[in-house]
């Protein structure tokens, strides 16, 4: 798949399942966006270089990923 198609996907459905896991309060969408900023992260360090918005970004959307992933956990068990 291209990078740019997949950084995108990834990039809005991170966003849509965020919106959906925060107005859910559920453990599910809180995982599948956690996947979906994980991935994102993933492919943007995995990128060529020209495409990659700086690597400080991909460690802020896996610290999102893992905030939002630790949330889905704390709401399992709670």
């Amino acid at each position: 798949m291209d990078p740019i198609i997949q950084y995108a996907v990834f990039a809005g459905l991170a966003i849509f399942f965020t919106g959906l896991a925060w107005n859910r309060q559920k453990p599910v969408p809180h995982f599948i966006s956690a996947f979906f900023w994980i991935a994102f992260s993933l492919a943007n360090m995995a990128a060529a270089p020209d495409l990659q918005l700086s690597p400080v970004l991909s460690w802020l959307t896996l610290g999102v990923g893992l905030i939002l992933l630790l949330r889905g956990v704390w709401l399992m068990w709670r």
